[in-house]
C-alpha cells in the first residue's frame, strides 16, 4: 500500500505537466506543416510549371497530386491566418498577398476540369477498354475533389472558415461530371439515330424498307456494344462506394442504364413521328406499314422484351424501366398499320372485282373467231382466276400479319376480323355484279344468241364454283390460320368461327342466287316464259296427245344438266333442280287456283265436266311423276346428291291430282293429308284448288277445307311453319 501511495502521489503533478506537452505538441506540429508548406512555397514556380507539363502529357493523377499539395499549402497558411490575426487591421491584406501568391492554383485547377471534362470524359467508354487506369484516375481525382470539398464545408460550419475558390459553386466536379455523361451519351445517341433520321426525312424508305430495318438493328447493337462495356469495364475503373459517397445515388450501372433509357426515349419518340406522318402514295403507304410493324417489333419485343435489348448479359430489370414509348404512342402506330392494312386489303379486293367484272363483259372469241374463250375446267369444274385472286388479296395479306411475331396480338385479331369483313362485303359487292350483268343481258336480248347465252352460263358457272371455292377453300384456311394465329380466349375463339360461318354461308348464298334467279331465270326464258304460260292451257294442253309441254321442258333441262351446268359443283345443280320443279310446280298450281284464269277466255285451263277433270288430273298426275323421276334420274347421277322420290316440289302435283281423281267420300281424307304435308297452304288456296271439283264449289269447298285443317294437328303458337312450293309469291291470293 505504501508503495501505491507514494505512486499515487507522484501523478498528482500531471494536471500541471499535461498542458505544456499538449501545447509542446500542437507547436511541433505547427513547426512540421510550416516546414512542409516552406519547401511547398519554395517549390511553388517549379511545381506550377510540373502541373502544367503533367496537364498537357495527360499524367492527370500526378497533376492533380501537385496541385492539391499547393492548394493544401495556400489553405493551411489562410487557416492559420484566420486562427491567429483575423482580428488584426491587416488581415485581409496579408489574405490577399496569400491569394496571389498562389494565384496559379485556381487557373491550374481550371485547365485540369478542362482537360477532364471536355478531352477526357468524351471517350471514357474507350478509355475504359483501352486504357482503364486512366478513367481510374479520373475517378479518383473526381471523388478527391468532392472529399476536399466535403472537409471545407465541415470547417465553414465549424470555425466560420470560407473557401470561395470550393464553396461559392466554382469546383462541382460531381454535378459537371453528371452533366458531361448527360451530353456524352446523349451526343452518342443522336450519333447513331442520324443516319435513321436522314433516311425518314429524305423520304429513301419507298421500296427500301430494308435499310430502315437495317439501321434500326445497327442502332441497337451499338447501344448494347456500350452498355457492355459500361457494365464489364466502365463500372470497375470506378471504386465500390462511388456512387454512394460521390453522387448519391446506390449503383453507377443503373445509373447508366437509366441515362441510356431517357435519351432511347427522346430519339424512338421523334423517329415514330416521322414515321407515323401522314403519307398519301400509295407506294408510301405500303412502305410506311413496314416501318411501323418494325418500330413496333423494336418497341415491344426488342428493346423491353423479355429481356432488355434481347441480350441476357446486359442484366437489366426490364420491369423497373419507363415504356419506351408512351401507349398513345404504340396505339396511334397499331391503329395507322391496322388501317393500312385494312385499306390494301379494301384496295386488292375491289381491283380482284374490277377486274373479274371487265372479264365478264368483254368475252374474247378464239383464234378462228367461232365462239368465245370459256372459263377454264380444273377436276371437272370450271372456274374464273376470282378465288385465286381473293386468296391472294386478303389471306396472304392476312397471314403476312398473322405469323409475323413482330406484330402484337391486338392487331392480328383486328386484322383477322377486317379480312372476314372484307370478304363478306366483296360478297354483297359480288352478287350485286353479278345481277347486273344478268340484268344487261337481259335488257340487251343477248339470251336470243345461242352462243352468247353458252357462254353466259359458263360465266355464271365459273363464278359459282368460285364461290364454293372461296368459302370451302379461302375462308376455312383463313380461320384455320386466323386461329392457330395466338392462344385465344374462348369468347375471341368463338367470335372468329361465328364470323367464319357467316362468310361462308355468304359466299354459298350468293351461287344460290346465281342458281335460282340467274341461271334460272335464262332457263325460265326458255321454258316457263315461252312455253309454260302458251301450252299449258286447255285446247294446247289437255288436248294435245303429244305433250309439248312436258318434251319442251325435258329437253331443255337436259341441256342445261348436262351440257351448260355439267362443270357446276353437284350441291348447286341439286338447287337447280329444286328451282326447276318448284316453278314447273307453281305454274300448273297457278293455273289452277289463281284468280282470273279460269273461264272461256283465250283457251285458259278449266273442267267443263266430270271427264274433263280426271283428265287434267290424269296428265298433270302424269307429267309430275315423268319429270319428277327424270329430274331425280339425273341428281343421282351426282355422287352424294340424290333426292328421295317421296320428295320434292313436283310431289305437290301429286297431291293435287289424287284429290281431283279420288271420290267425294275420300276427298277429306286426301285433302288432309295434303294440308299435314304442305302446312303453309292456305285456306283460299285450298278452296281454289277442291273448287275444280265440280262437288266442292262455294260453302262445300270451304267447309271441307275447315274440316281438313281440322283432321291434323295445329301449329303451335310461336313455332315456325315449314315452306313449300305454297308459299310461291306467285300463289299469293288476295
Amino acid at each position: 500500500m505504501s508503495e501505491v501511495s507514494g505512486a499515487y502521489k507522484h501523478l498528482n503533478s500531471m494536471n500541471v505537466m499535461l498542458p505544456n506537452l499538449v501545447d509542446t505538441a500542437a507547436e511541433h506540429s505547427q513547426l512540421s506543416a510550416a516546414k512542409e508548406n516552406f519547401a511547398y512555397i519554395v517549390q511553388v514556380p517549379e511545381k506550377v510549371a510540373n502541373i502544367a507539363e503533367f496537364i498537357e502529357q495527360g499524367k492527370l493523377i500526378y497533376a492533380h497530386s501537385y496541385l492539391a499539395g499547393l492548394e493544401n499549402c495556400r489553405d493551411d497558411l489562410l487557416v492559420e491566418l484566420f486562427r491567429q490575426s483575423k482580428s488584426a487591421p491587416d488581415y485581409e491584406h496579408n489574405v490577399q498577398i496569400i491569394r496571389q501568391f498562389f494565384s496559379h492554383v485556381p487557373k491550374l485547377f481550371s485547365k485540369l476540369h478542362t482537360k477532364i471534362m471536355q478531352h477526357q470524359l468524351p471517350g471514357f467508354l474507350e478509355l475504359a477498354n483501352t486504357n482503364p487506369a486512366e478513367l481510374t484516375n479520373i475517378a479518383r481525382i473526381i471523388w478527391r475533389e468532392e472529399a476536399k470539398n466535403k472537409l471545407c464545408r465541415e470547417v465553414r460550419d465549424k470555425e466560420g472558415i470560407d473557401n470561395p475558390d470550393r464553396l461559392h459553386g466554382n469546383r462541382e466536379w460531381r454535378d459537371d461530371c453528371l452533366k458531361r455523361f448527360d451530353e456524352i451519351i446523349s451526343h452518342r445517341i443522336e450519333k447513331y439515330f442520324s443516319e435513321l433520321m436522314l433516311f425518314l426525312e429524305r423520304g429513301e424508305f419507298y421500296g427500301r424498307t430494308d435499310v430502315f430495318g437495317i439501321e434500326v438493328h445497327k442502332i441497337k447493337l451499338q447501344v448494347v456494344q456500350d452498355l457492355k462495356t459500361i457494365r464489364f469495364h466502365v463500372v470497375k475503373c470506378f471504386p465500390p462506394d462511388f456512387a454512394s459517397d460521390v453522387w448519391n445515388f446506390p449503383n453507377l450501372y443503373d445509373f447508366f442504364i437509366d441515362l441510356f433509357h431517357r435519351k432511347m426515349k427522346e430519339w424512338t419518340f421523334k423517329v415514330c413521328h416521322e414515321v407515323t406522318e401522314p403519307r398519301t402514295n400509295e407506294q408510301e403507304r405500303f412502305s410506311q406499314k413496314t416501318l411501323i410493324l418494325q418500330m413496333l417489333y423494336f418497341v415491344k419485343f426488342q428493346y423491353t422484351g423479355a429481356e432488355f435489348m434481347g441480350v441476357a448479359d446486359l442484366e437489366v430489370e426490364v420491369s423497373k424501366l419507363s415504356p419506351i414509348l408512351d401507349q398513345g404512342e404504340v396505339n396511334t402506330m397499331e391503329t395507322q398499320f391496322q388501317e393500312i392494312t385494312e385499306e390494301s386489303l379494301m384496295q386488292y379486293s375491289e381491283k380482284c372485282l374490277e377486274t373479274e367484272v371487265k372479264s365478264w363483259r368483254k368475252p374474247m372469241l378464239n383464234r378462228d373467231g367461232s365462239s368465245y374463250v370459256l372459263p377454264k375446267v380444273a377436276g371437272g369444274l370450271s372456274y374464273t382466276q376470282l378465288h385465286i385472286d381473293l386468296f391472294q388479296a386478303i389471306n396472304s395479306t392476312f397471314e403476312s400479319v398473322a405469323f409475323d411475331k413482330k406484330i402484337p396480338s391486338n392487331i392480328t385479331f383486328n386484322v383477322g376480323h377486317s379480312a372476314l369483313d372484307f370478304y363478306l362485303s366483296f360478297a354483297d359487292k359480288y352478287e350485286d355484279a353479278l345481277r347486273a350483268f344478268y340484268e344487261e343481258w337481259k335488257l340487251a336480248k343477248e339470251f336470243s344468241d345461242g352462243q352468247k347465252l353458252s357462254y353466259f352460263l359458263a360465266v355464271l358457272v365459273a363464278n359459282m364454283n368460285c364461290c364454293h371455292s372461296v368459302a370451302e377453300n379461302n375462308i376455312d384456311k383463313l380461320s384455320h390460320r386466323f386461329l392457330k394465329a395466338n392462344d385465344w380466349m374462348s369468347d375471341q375463339t368463338e367470335s372468329i368461327r361465328n364470323k367464319a360461318s357467316t362468310v361462308k354461308c355468304r359466299f354459298h348464298a350468293v351461287a344460290v342466287l346465281c342458281v335460282q334467279d340467274l341461271v334460272y331465270g335464262t332457263f325460265s326464258f326458255l321454258t316457263k316464259e315461252a312455253y309454260l304460260d302458251s301450252l299449258l292451257t286447255r285446247d294446247v294442253w289437255l288436248l294435245d296427245e303429244a305433250e309439248p309441254l312436258y318434251q319442251s321442258i325435258y329437253l331443255t333441262a337436259d341441256d342445261f344438266l348436262d351440257i351448260d351446268l355439267k362443270t357446276l359443283q353437284p350441291k348447286y345443280r341439286e338447287v337447280f333442280v329444286n328451282k326447276c320443279q318448284t316453278e314447273i310446280a307453281v305454274a300448273y298450281l297457278k293455273k289452277l287456283m289463281v284468280k282470273r284464269t279460269f273461264g272461256a277466255v283465250s283457251g285458259v285451263l278449266s273442267a267443263a265436266n266430270f271427264e274433263d277433270r280426271q283428265k287434267i288430273a290424269h296428265k298433270m298426275k302424269t307429267e309430275a311423276v315423268k319429270l319428277h323421276k327424270h329430274f331425280v334420274d339425273k341428281l343421282e347421277e351426282l355422287k352424294g346428291c340424290t333426292i328421295s322420290h317421296s320428295e320434292g316440289p313436283l310431289q305437290a302435283l301429286i297431291s293435287v291430282a289424287d284429290i281431283y281423281l279420288t271420290s267425294k267420300d275420300m276427298m277429306i281424307v286426301i285433302l288432309g293429308a295434303l294440308v299435314k304435308n304442305y302446312p303453309d297452304a292456305t285456306s283460299t288456296q285450298l278452296e281454289r284448288l277442291i273448287g275444280f271439283h265440280e262437288e266442292f264449289r262455294g260453302d262445300a269447298g270451304r267447309n271441307g277445307v275447315k274440316s281438313a285443317f281440322a283432321s291434323v294437328p295445329q301449329v303451335k303458337q310461336g313455332d315456325l311453319v315449314r315452306k313449300t312450293v305454297f308459299s310461291h309469291p306467285d300463289l299469293r291470293i288476295n
